[in-house]
């Protein structure tokens, strides 16, 4: 297989991987940690440890590789519950997000989480809070177990202090009616500080030609991260504390075999102005990358349209949607950029805009006899993240037809899709894996599931395009639940 990520590693393998839909098992019912410190940082930079903190994840219902819980929290002088809907990307990866308001002082976070060989899961915090005249990040690494507590584990993480200088990135704005505006050169510096218990602080400043300002940042390094495999890698997970233009989530990772002191850094943001942004950068400590961000070439294939059917929503709070069926439509792309539409989801249902980007990609086929490749079997494996945002107004008959009072409901939504492409190198099949984890309306009302969408060959020629500047706009499926439990709650 030939490898992009990190650091354009090359490899060669004799085994060909299709797409197939996770098989999860059911995690335990309690999960409660082992005592922990986090860390909350303050708009200025300044940071309060809180310490002596402890949690259970109480899990109270799964469906597949779905869930439902509530996460207890306390330091025995303050404390709360939040209600977390999640699911299990992998045999190892879960992704959870809190819902509804936090207790004063408290964050709403996305939480990282992975389950060990030794039995524990790990999660890596990031949350943001905000009051009247005031935002914060609060960050924490923590192990958690099932029934009881483990013991206090000494954590070993990469020291990602200094500062880090980026090269010049071009990146694409999507906007709620689905324009789209490319933007750059950007330039990134980070500069960090690394405190106990893998927990990371500093400053993202930024220019990108237009507007320029600096941000703080926090996060956590993940501890132990794939250093019993054939190559040493590290990640750490990074969120602004409420950006003056955009609000982001980076997903930063080092190839370390080859070189610790550049990473790769993946930005997800939301602007303050109805618009998302995605971009990858590549950033060297000290001095700016000796090396540029892939372009896909490989990734030749993808534009077209994929249709998903027969899987099931599963709804924080309410019933599950049942048997639901969806189209995505990749109308273009511009290096690992792309961008679309989900369609129609049932009728009279619209979507909203996507924007997605390629951070990895590899080729993987079997070999010939005489050591050649064997082109009937070579496809495209790649990771993206699939940005959704949009403002959307639908008559709730539309998603029940006997609803008892029946009106117009209007929702501001937004989402990110852990997304895994399967495609033919040479033909036009493939498939895409969506692990959708999303949040709708205020943040009291969450969607998650996993969904296999297969490649229509047959209309990968001229997908259809809906209106907006130059073919770009279109629709997608953030929105479903929120408009579902709207309807419910007329």
């Amino acid at each position: 297989m030939v490898h992009h990520s990190t650091m354009f590693i090359i490899i060669i393998s004799l085994l060909a991987a299709g797409a197939r839909a996770a098989e999860c098992d059911t995690l335990a019912k309690y999960w409660v940690s082992a005592p922990y410190e986090a860390e909350r940082i303050g708009k200025d930079g300044e940071t309060t440890t809180l310490a002596n903190l402890s949690a259970t994840l109480t899990i109270t219902s799964q469906s597949g590789c779905a869930f439902e819980g509530i996460n207890s929290w306390t330091n025995g002088q303050i404390g709360g519950k939040e209600t977390v809907a999640g699911i299990i990307d992998s045999e190892t990866e879960i992704t959870m997000l809190e819902l509804g308001e936090p207790p004063a002082g408290g964050s709403t976070a996305r939480i990282d989480a992975t389950l060990e060989t030794n039995g524990l899961m790990r999660w890596r915090y990031t949350g943001q809070g905000a009051a009247a005249d005031d935002r914060w990040v609060t960050v924490f690494d923590a192990d958690f177990a099932p029934d009881a507590a483990p013991a206090v584990a000494e954590k070993d993480c990469l020291d990602i202090s200094g500062t880090w200088k980026s090269n010049a990135t071009y990146y694409y704005r999507l906007y709620e009616d689905g324009t789209r505006e490319k933007v750059g050169p950007l330039y990134n510096t980070l500069t960090l500080t690394m405190a106990s218990d893998c927990l990371v602080s500093g400053t993202n400043t930024w220019d990108n030609g237009v507007a320029n300002g600096t941000e703080v940042v926090a996060g956590v390094v993940h501890a132990n991260t794939s250093r019993d495999g054939p190559y040493y890698t590290s990640a750490a997970t990074l969120v602004e504390m409420g950006g003056m233009y955009v609000d982001g989530r980076m997903e930063v990772n080092f190839d370390c075999a080859l070189d610790c002191d550049t990473m790769q850094l993946h930005f997800i943001g939301q602007g303050k102005e109805g618009y998302g942004v995605l971009f990858d950068s590549y950033l060297g400590k000290g001095e700016g990358p000796t090396v540029a961000p892939p372009d896909c070439e490989w990734v030749n294939n993808l534009v077209g349209t994929y249709t998903a059917s027969g899987f099931d929503i599963f709804r924080v709070p309410g019933p599950p949607l049942t048997d639901v069926s969806m189209t995505m439509e990749i109308l273009g792309r511009d290096g690992c950029t792309f961008w679309g539409h989900a369609g129609n989801i049932g009728d009279g249902i619209p979507g909203t805009p996507l924007l997605g980007l390629i951070p990895w990609y590899e080729l993987d086929f079997d070999l010939t006899a005489d050591g050649g490749m064997n082109r009937s079997t070579a496809i495209v494996l790649a990771t993206a993240s699939i940005l959704q945002i949009g403002h959307v107004c639908v008559n709730t008959s539309a998603i029940d037809a006997d609803c008892d009072v029946c009106g117009e409901v209007c929702l501001n939504t937004s989402a990110v899709v852990d997304a895994q492409f399967t495609l033919s190198r040479f033909t036009d099949e493939g498939t895409v894996k969506w692990h959708y984890v999303g949040t709708a309306d205020d943040g009291q009302n969450a969607e998650v599931f996993d969904a296999v969408f297969a490649k229509n060959s047959d209309a990968t020629a001229a997908p259809t395009t809906t209106p907006g500047s130059d073919g770009a706009a279109g629709r997608s499926v953030g929105f479903l639940v929120a408009l579902a439990a709207a309807a419910a709650a007329l």
